[in-house]
């Protein structure tokens, strides 16, 4: 049922983006598109919906699609989260998107554990599916890159970046954006 709910949920984003009207078509879904639903497990186990679809807030999501040094991993959502406090009506998560391999996941999950440090882990997103299909959902065409999306609560694409670092207008862009949304009301 998963499954069939995201291949809809995709589809819709993707005929969303072929339809936006004016939309920048670019190699990164444009500002405005509704970004795709998924749903990864954190690090503590628990399943979490990115954008959240129960209480609607401003999500940074910060994605991978290949094996990231782990200093330009944390160097994004740490720039981000000094720049910007997080409240009650923001979520900033770092997804990492594999392959769907029971077995290697739990090592790639054990591994990523790990590394960090306990306070990352809530935020820290493993999603194991078909990662080819939420690639192409995104429009991912350099998985050596981290993908970066500030989700507006109407679950609409704010910003959007593909990096291998943060540069300080990107921070600063940010951190604007989501001042902005949380306004909004």
């Amino acid at each position: 049922m998963k499954k069939i709910l995201f291949m809809i949920l995709s589809m819709a984003a993707f005929s969303a983006v072929i339809y936006s009207d004016g939309a920048d078509t670019g190699t990164t879904l444009a500002r405005g598109n509704i970004f795709p639903s998924f749903t990864a497990k954190n690090l503590d186990g628990a399943n979490i919906t990115v954008p959240d679809p129960v209480s609607p807030k401003v999500e940074v999501a910060v994605m991978t699609f290949a094996r990231q040094d782990t200093a330009d991993t944390v160097s994004w959502l740490t720039s981000l989260k000094s720049a910007y406090k997080a409240g009650p009506g923001t979520a900033f998560w770092e997804v990492a998107v594999i392959p769907e391999m029971p077995f290697i996941s739990g090592v790639i999950l054990n591994g990523i554990k790990g590394a960090l440090a306990q306070e990352q882990r809530g935020s820290f997103l493993i999603y194991s599916g078909d990662k080819d299909r939420m690639m192409k959902g995104l429009f991912v065409d350099d998985p050596s890159l981290f993908y970066v999306y500030v989700i507006g609560k109407d679950k609409r694409i704010k910003w959007s970046e593909k990096a291998k670092k943060p540069t300080e207008m990107d921070i600063e862009m940010m951190s604007k954006i989501v001042a902005a949304e949380l306004k909004k009301d």
